[in-house]
């Protein structure tokens, strides 16, 4: 009776403990949309707390290895977590773009939807790009997140 107790207490609290990941951070990586690769620092100042929560965040792009004269950019971007989705370690999270801090001309805002998972190379986010446009030229994006050694 004990173990059947103990298996029905562990299938109830692993949704919440999968949910539990503080993404407050820098996150680095990058993302494909119509200028080509491009890097990205996404910055989670407020990640909400629990299964589910409101997100802020802060989105910077600029060059990228493969793609060095693209403009720096920034915009502020709001959103929320919720419950992981089938086979996902993580919470999915959901950010829009809301007010630009530094524009570049010709450049617009981008909204994720992405999943926070964990692998061999650490604290991954990785998901969905789109524009906001009505054509919606990006694919995906990763970000990992950026671990400060310390000295």
């Amino acid at each position: 009776m004990w173990r059947a107790v103990f298996f029905a207490a562990i299938a109830l609290l692993a949704p919440s403990l999968a949910h539990a990941q503080n993404l407050q951070g820098e996150w680095l990586g990058g993302y494909v949309c119509g200028q080509g690769s491009t890097a990205l620092r996404l910055t989670i100042e407020d990640a909400g707390v629990g299964e589910s929560g409101d997100i802020a965040a802060q989105f910077e792009f600029g060059p990228y290895a493969e793609n060095p004269t693209l403009p720096h950019g920034t915009f502020s971007m709001t959103g929320s977590r919720g419950p992981a989705a089938p086979g996902q370690v993580g919470p999915i999270v959901v950010l829009r773009g809301s007010e630009w801090i530094e524009h570049p001309a010709g450049y617009v805002m981008v909204d994720l939807v992405g999943w926070y998972d964990v692998t061999d190379d650490g604290e991954v986010i990785h998901g969905e790009v789109y524009a906001q446009t009505p054509i919606n030229n990006c694919s995906l994006f990763v970000v990992r997140r950026h671990q400060v050694p310390l000295s």
